[in-house]
């Protein structure tokens, strides 16, 4: 379980020498898959940047002795010289490996110290190895760590936090004095490459309009093309100056461009509105009496680059702090690296313990002669349900000390699974964390013959997921909302709703309008078959259960003309080609919680519902709370006639909602509105309206109807 890492970087190379050895995504992905063809490493993953280029991996054998063929591999690779590039290598092994990692990822390492973009870059790489099957146990184990120490010191020290630059440094100056430049105007004169630097430190902190003045038009009007502004013409200054609240200048000239009154006539013109002077040219572009007139703030190459030192000296007053984050990470490796060791003794005692199992219970059932194949398949596969949860509970160790990899309960249909590998992908792409999926079969898919209204409705898709987490045989259960009832168990929460998709149902067969008289339609929902029955009475609507496939290959066969689903679940499953119509909230409300993904984890779990919570998207969340408030207040399930559609616009919350008669023939619909932050008491006042419009009536028959 030893690793190398040979790469060169800024220090070690001369850019003639990095850029023969970088690599683009599709050689990172064919250097892997040779280094392991050729059994140079096991595990492998290619970090690349402008400033270095860094093989990591596990070797079948020593470090050390791997390190001369990683050598040789990477010259005859990118074709260059082993004696040109032996010189620039560098040779890093177990623990030294481990630290340079570590402090790359925190900015340590870099040319620009506390550099943000690092991190992201070793995030991507990891990424790229990982979904290419590059990594194993250990490189997971040690990336993953490098993205926690890069998140550390980014959000504990302040290495990276204040400009480096004179360019960023003006821009932040300019936020002191204005705050946020997302209502400001910005002017830049000149046209090189230092304005282009600041034109885009500008445009990252929202500068709301940037006019370009430069002696060539045509520079002008390319920097403006690239950046979104607008070209001013040259020396127009009472037309330039007169709008705009920053001012940067950049220009080649022997005399000031801006003379004092010029600015004093445009400070006139403003109303003496405050001006903000950026002085970016060697010789000064801006007349220094300008810095005496009221309400304008100037600033030269020498202010801006006492500042960028004063920001230097205070980044590498960080340096001990970063570095102690550093070793503590490396600490917590090392200690997870020595474990290994001891896991694989118990793994191979577990081996050799589940062999004994399996022939006592074979020699126990042996006499059992009554048992059916059946039994016998139960009992076996009970036996290993106790052993996964066993292991799960023997290896959750604290982060430093064992890897842990999430387990994620699903239901088994084609749409569970694909939820559940959407989730997992995200949480990665989020996180880096590891996990695995772990199919469950609930009382829903168990009993897909009978009716919802037959066997419990809301709920029964859920209830095996939810008592594996509270056992603690998964870790995540991830659920459509639409299926989750009311009532959770107070142990469990649901840290992340992600990203809402379509919240419309379709019809798949059929047009509405194209359906003939008496046509048969499949759905299982009862409040699809109320609204349907609502606008087209004739039809014959029938109970139709099963996953995706099951219902599309009943219209297939004829047996149905058309069936009714969510679109989110064909354009999930790729099967958006075979939609007919999708019907508009205004014909069909959608279920309360329809288009979302809801991820569940124990109460308990701080590790898990922090992992999970990049994925929570907080328009989606809001719009969830506001339609389960108002299913909690009407006390409905998956077996009430009742449609809700809630969303952001304009800044308000917006909620709609129906409840519809079983046969069609009462439909009440409502309307309402409130700020994001009280979406509950929205879903509550919408079960009010609902009930003063009549709905109460409605859903009373419904109950009764259900006995």
């Amino acid at each position: 379980m030893e690793i190398v890492l040979v790469g060169l970087n800024h220090r070690t190379a001369p850019v003639e020498v990095r850029e023969r050895v970088s690599f683009n995504a599709e050689q990172a992905q064919r250097a892997a898959e040779e280094l392991r063809a050729r059994g140079i490493l096991e595990e492998t993953l290619v970090l690349s940047t402008c400033n270095r280029s860094e093989v990591y991996g596990v070797p079948p054998e020593s470090s050390h002795e791997s390190a001369p063929g990683l050598s040789t591999f990477l010259s005859e690779f990118h074709s260059v010289r082993a004696d040109i590039l032996s010189v620039s290598l560098y040779h890093h092994y177990d623990q030294e490996a481990v630290r340079h990692l570590f402090r790359v990822a925190a900015g340590l390492d870099s040319m620009l110290l506390g550099e943000a973009e690092i991190l992201g870059q070793v995030r991507e790489a990891y990424r790229f190895a990982h979904e290419h099957g590059a990594t194993g146990p250990v490189l997971n184990r040690l990336f993953q760590g490098a993205l926690e120490v890069g998140k550390r010191v980014r959000t504990e020290t302040e290495l990276g936090t204040r400009p480096m630059s004179a360019a960023s440094a003006g821009v932040k100056l300019a936020e002191r004095i204005f705050g946020k430049l997302s209502e400001r105007k910005a002017l830049v004169l000149g046209a090189g490459t230092i304005s282009e630097q600041v034109v885009s430190h500008l445009r990252d902190r929202g500068i709301a309009q940037l006019y370009v003045m430069n002696r060539s038009r045509d520079r002008a009007e390319e920097l403006a093309k690239e950046f979104g502004g607008k070209v001013v013409e040259w020396g127009e200054w009472d037309i330039a100056l007169r709008s705009p609240d920053v001012v940067v200048t950049s220009v080649s000239a022997e005399e000031p461009v801006l003379r004092r009154e010029i600015v004093e006539r445009a400070m006139v013109a403003r109303g003496n509105r405050a001006l903000f002077l950026m002085d970016l040219g060697v010789p000064r572009n801006i007349d220094p009496m300008v810095a005496e007139l009221y309400n304008v703030y100037v600033y030269n190459t020498d202010d801006l680059t006492g500042i960028v030192q004063q920001n230097r000296n205070a980044r590498e007053s960080e340096i001990p702090l970063a570095q102690g984050i550093v070793e503590e990470q490396l600490s917590k490796f090392l200690s997870w690296q020595a474990s290994v060791e001891l896991v694989g003794l118990v793994d191979a005692l577990r081996t050799k313990l589940r062999e004994e199992r399996a022939t006592f219970i074979r020699s126990r059932m042996e006499p059992m002669k009554h048992l059916t194949e059946t039994d016998r398949a139960h009992k076996g596969t009970a036996e290993k349900d106790s052993e996964r949860r066993s292991v799960a509970r023997s290896f959750s160790f604290e982060s430093g000390e064992a890897v842990r990899i999430l387990r994620i309960g699903t239901r088994g249909s084609m749409l569970a699974k694909w939820q559940a590998e959407f989730v997992r992908k995200q949480l990665f792409a989020a996180t880096g964390m590891e996990a695995e999926t772990i199919i469950i079969r609930t009382s829903g898919d168990r009993m897909q013959q009978a009716p919802l209204k037959q066997i419990g409705g809301k709920g029964i898709f859920i209830k095996e997921l939810e008592e594996a987490l509270l056992e603690e045989s998964i870790d995540l259960a991830v659920h459509s909302v639409k299926d989750i009832p009311t009532d959770i168990p107070s142990r469990l929460m649901f840290p992340a709703v992600c990203k809402r998709d379509d919240v419309r149902d379709c019809l798949v067969g059929s047009t509405l309008a194209n359906l003939r008289y008496g046509a048969r339609v499949g759905t299982s929902s009862l409040r699809r078959q109320a609204q349907l029955k609502h606008l087209r009475p004739d039809l014959d609507l029938r109970d139709l259960r099963g996953n995706v496939d099951t219902r599309l290959r009943k219209v297939e066969s004829g047996e149905y003309e058309a069936v009714m689903v969510s679109k989110a679940g064909l354009d999930r499953l790729g099967l958006s080609k075979r939609i007919s119509e999708v019907l508009s909230p205004d014909v069909c409300m959608p279920a309360v919680g329809q288009g979302a993904i809801a991820v569940q984890c124990r109460l308990k779990d701080t590790e898990a519902a922090d992992l999970l919570a990049p994925l929570d998207e907080v328009e989606a969340r809001t719009a969830v709370i506001a339609e389960r408030a108002l299913l909690a207040a009407l006390q409905g399930g998956c077996q009430v006639p009742l449609g809700a559609w809630a969303r952001i616009e304009r800044g308000e919350l917006l909620l709609e909602a129906c409840v519809c008669s079983a046969d069609g023939v009462q439909y009440v619909k409502q309307r309402a509105s409130a700020p994001p932050d009280q979406a509950a008491q929205l879903g509550e006042h919408m079960a009010r309206l609902l009930i003063e419009a009549g709905a109460q009536s409605i859903l009373e028959e419904v109950s009764r109807q259900r006995g």
